[in-house]
């Protein structure tokens, strides 16, 4: 399950993400000052440009993955001191967005999360993504906004 979660988010990651987008996160600007804390946003308008750029890179369509997606946040915390301020800005995110918890995985001290809303009537899509993992030396978090098409992702064969 770790190795699945792990693939998902790099497999995201690596798709959405481009050098010259890192700046502020706009869901973690409160926590984004605190000691240890990197953020990164990804905008809309970067997430039309990615879409474009990687329709044209190799043989795979990648654009019909971030056509529905308005945004990424990301952020890391390396400092076991602002862990809690960190948590309690990604549980209220969770209570006020009224996710659903989607996944959970705990092996070896280490503890994944994924997060959204499945829409009634689109049930192939996820909504409104985060994604989380906690360990007693950091935490990661990734937040997708849009729609996310998992199953379409997880099925793109090499």
């Amino acid at each position: 399950m770790k190795k699945i979660l792990t693939t998902i988010t790099l497999s995201l990651l690596c798709i959405f993400m481009a050098p010259s987008c890192i700046s502020q996160g706009k869901i973690f600007k409160d926590v984004s000052n605190l000691p240890g804390v990197t953020t990164v946003y990804i905008g809309p308008a970067m997430m039309k440009l990615a879409g474009t750029g990687m329709a044209m890179s190799d043989d795979k369509d990648y654009a019909k993955y971030v056509k529905d997606i308005k945004s990424i946040d990301v952020m890391t915390c390396e400092e076991a001191s602002s862990v809690p301020q960190v948590r309690a800005l990604c549980d209220s995110i969770v209570e006020a967005r009224q996710f659903e918890l989607l996944l959970e995985s705990n092996d070896d001290g280490e503890h994944t999360s994924m997060y959204g809303r499945v829409p009634e009537n689109e049930g192939d899509f996820i909504e409104d993504l985060l994604i989380y993992n906690v360990s007693a030396k950091e935490c990661n978090f990734v937040y997708i906004r849009g729609k996310v098409d998992v199953g379409a992702i997880m099925s793109e064969k090499d």
